[in-house]
């Protein structure tokens, strides 16, 4: 599954080590987080929300199943359209005038 978080932390390269460490907590905790199998405190969304200066907000993060995109939910998807699907919903929800700059760009709905 590609949730928000996941998709912030490799769209700035970084690991989850790395995001751990900067947020005080264990990777464990984080990897289990970004799969969506564990839910953070409100505290540590938003200290997470802070790290990635607003990309992403408490919502995604406490509720990823609403915004992640699971690329084997019916076999036909791949990972990359499954990972550009998630990209799309994120950019729409995160920064909506860059979204509707590419729908525009387009000339049709993402």
């Amino acid at each position: 599954m590609s949730t928000p978080l996941r998709l912030a932390r490799e769209n700035r390269g970084l690991t989850i080590q790395q995001v751990a460490d900067s947020v005080g907590i264990d990777p464990g905790n984080l990897s289990r987080i970004e799969r969506g199998t564990q839910v953070p405190s409100k505290d540590l969304a938003e200290k997470l929300v802070n790290f990635f200066n607003g990309e992403i907000d408490e919502i995604q993060i406490i509720y990823p199943e609403r915004f992640a995109s699971d690329d084997d939910t019916d076999g036909s998807q791949t990972t990359d359209e499954g990972d550009k699907k998630a990209r799309l919903m994120f950019l729409k929800l995160a920064k909506p005038d860059v979204f509707e700059a590419l729908e525009a760009e387009d000339g049709k709905a993402v």
